[in-house]
């Protein structure tokens, strides 16, 4: 009887003692893989811009791992490959990943930060390009 009782008491708290052992595997100082949930499929437009007789504007397509930032009087988009991301708190992303477009094998780092007002509003900070007046821009969803 007695060594019935000192068995159960021996597993329970060895039980109790693997609860305690284990952690969470979110942090939120980490990166994340992929875009984040709330920019994934959706397309942003900034407002028309009119230089050189031409009207344009500032384009963003979010894939679930990648990006598409076209700005203003660019004939192409930047495809920016393997992004991953960091939450810094109040609706801002950190958002690096990689360029291939006539680049090194192993791409070129770039980094972005996207600060979101609401569902139909974001803020668009291109922390690498040269010529921050044609891609920083406020974005409204289409």
């Amino acid at each position: 009887m007695k060594k019935s009782i000192l068995v159960s008491a021996v597993l329970s708290l060895s039980f109790i003692g693997t609860l305690s052992l284990t952690s969470t595997t979110a942090n939120a100082a980490n990166y994340h893989n992929g875009v984040p949930k709330v920019f994934k499929n959706t397309k942003w437009r900034a407002k028309s811009m009119k230089a050189y007789g031409e009207t344009t504007h500032a384009r963003i397509h979010f894939y679930t791992k990648s990006l598409d930032a076209h700005p203003a009087f660019e004939m192409d988009p930047q495809r920016t490959y393997k992004i991953k991301y960091k939450y810094l708190g109040k609706g801002t992303y950190y958002l690096v990943g990689r360029v291939y477009n006539n680049a090194p094998a192993g791409g070129i780092s770039w980094k972005y930060k996207v600060k979101r007002y609401n569902s139909h509003k974001i803020y668009w900070w291109d922390l690498t390009a040269g010529n921050h007046k044609y891609t920083n821009f406020t974005f409204t969803r289409y």
